[in-house]
């Protein structure tokens, strides 16, 4: 007991004189045992150098105070003069040579680097040590630290420090262990998906993905676990709300000590890009379909007029007034096709666009009769609330054209007593119209494919209307978005408010 007070009471000469009865004894492996059984639990280490300055024992306890295991420290040359300052290197290699070539005491104060690259003050308390049994020197160095409080205090602060860093990171970031369960996930991450990270610990990582992504996923992450590859791949991720997200994952091993023990995955919202690349497939098809009208549709116009022109003809000839109905019925029909035509036309690629400006409050204050006179006859109404906008560079027609597609749409998706809101509103550079129904909302899995030619969910649509819509928003360069659910659709349309352009040059100035 008197032993061990001496050593944990050591500031000076006690333990290095306790350590010579040992070496005196001639039993130096007893020895380190010895100081290996007082200083595995305290905050300070001890080392033994010997004379070719290799370490030869080094206290357990400088794992929790330098970051490195004694093994990483003593198996790799160099690295435990490496780990001091380079501007007290050359005074510490001084206190182990004079204390190599001769019987003695000295110490100094130095700086230690911790493995996050700060440096810790210690003083190191040095003594000289003879084995008894070939006589060959050692050192014997015992450090502790000189402020030990700011220490801890600096360690916490960084972990601190890392914590808000990743927290704060734009990306979305979660690990999982070998069992691909999830060990972290950053408050983006948890924010953005709408998941309790106290809730998701533990969970796969698979239940983040819709079923028919999950396999992908779990392909991946077993070549990072087992392979150790780092990848790339875009999938969706399931929010807690039901809605996908779609993401680019960057996936990397963790190692511990040579050994993979989970995943890191990196996720990076490219909705947008993802956006571009379904408005681009739209464009693509658009762009097909206009060269088809541009070049049948005037040809199928042709014959079809002399059709009806004919058809006219015989329902005034009283002899075959007894046929009048169904001259009528053709007649109407082909009056059908022929509004066809003029939407498959308007898709054409080369249409002429006048521009003026024009402010769109205009546009619909004169529209606003028709449309209600529209809702009427089926039992339904159409509000406007008109907000303080800005002038646009507008093709009226065609802006009259696309505002009376998407307010038929809604009025046809609503039942009676529904109502169809139509809204401007400023915001910033941009000016806002939406048009919000009060339907059952669009079935998500066809959402992507709303505004192709053709498509429609009518029984006798022609899934042209949409397409026009989608043709007059691409040729005035603006944007919508859809946002759709059981309480009904709004398309919300927003048109880039163009201050300097010059209409008689056609450039911005």
């Amino acid at each position: 007991m008197k032993m061990l007070k001496a050593v944990s009471n050591f500031k000076g000469q006690a333990l290095p004189h306790l350590v010579q009865q040992h070496i005196g004894a001639g039993n130096l492996r007893t020895s380190e045992i010895f100081l290996d059984r007082i200083f595995r639990h305290k905050l300070d280490f001890i080392c033994i150098v010997n004379e070719q300055r290799k370490i030869t024992y080094l206290s357990p306890s400088v794992k929790s105070l330098l970051g490195y295991s004694a093994e990483q420290i003593r198996t790799h040359a160099g690295i435990g003069i490496y780990l001091v300052h380079p501007d007290d290197c050359k005074m510490v290699l001084s206190l182990m040579d004079s204390l190599l070539s001769a019987d003695g005491f000295g110490q100094l104060e130095c700086r230690i680097r911790h493995q996050q690259n700060f440096y810790i003050r210690m003083k190191v308390i040095g003594h000289s040590l003879t084995k008894a049994v070939n006589g060959s020197r050692e050192v014997i160095l015992a450090c502790y630290v000189l402020e030990r409080r700011r220490i801890a205090q600096e360690i916490e602060e960084r972990a601190e420090y890392l914590n808000t860093l990743i927290d704060t990171m734009s990306q979305l970031l979660f690990t999982y262990d070998s069992k691909l369960r999830i060990t972290f996930m950053n408050k983006r991450c948890s924010d953005y998906l709408g998941y309790d990270p106290d809730i998701t610990m533990g969970k796969c990582i698979w239940e983040l993905f819709p079923e028919k992504h999950q396999s992908g996923v779990f392909t991946e992450a077993l070549n990072c676990l087992i392979k150790g590859n780092s990848g790339q791949y875009e999938t969706i991720m399931k929010r807690k709300d039901g809605s996908w997200l779609p993401v680019r994952l960057l996936s990397f091993p963790i190692i511990k000590n040579g050994i993979i023990i989970g995943g890191l995955v990196v996720c990076e919202d490219i909705t947008e890009q993802f956006k571009i690349q379904q408005e681009m497939a739209r464009l693509a098809q658009l762009h097909m379909v206009g060269e088809i009208a541009a070049g049948i549709g005037h040809e199928i116009r042709n014959p079809m007029t002399t059709v009806q022109g004919f058809l006219q003809m015989l329902s005034q000839n009283e002899e075959l007034s007894k046929y009048h109905n169904y001259f009528q019925l053709m007649l109407e029909e082909l009056e059908r096709a022929n509004g066809i035509i003029n939407e498959f036309l308007s898709l054409a690629r080369n249409k002429v666009v006048n521009y003026q400006r024009i402010n769109l409050n205009h546009v619909l204050n004169s529209m606003y009769p028709l449309l209600q006179s529209n809702a009427v006859i089926d039992d339904k109404q159409v509000c406007f609330i008109p907000g303080i906008i800005e002038d646009l560079l507008l093709d009226e027609k065609e802006i009259r054209q696309l505002i009376l597609n998407l307010v038929c749409n809604g009025l046809e998706a609503m039942p009676a007593g529904g109502k169809v809101t139509i809204t401007t509103e400023q915001l910033n550079d941009k000016v806002r119209l939406s048009i919000q129904d009060e339907g059952s909302g669009i079935d998500p899995s066809i959402l992507d494919k709303i505004g192709t030619p053709f498509f429609t969910t009518k029984d006798k649509g022609t899934g042209l209307g949409l397409a026009v819509c989608f043709r007059i928003i691409a040729r005035h360069k603006a944007t919508v978005d859809i946002q759709t659910g059981p309480q009904g659709t709004t398309f919300c349309i927003d048109f880039k408010v163009n201050r300097n352009y010059h209409l008689k040059t056609g450039y911005d100035e």
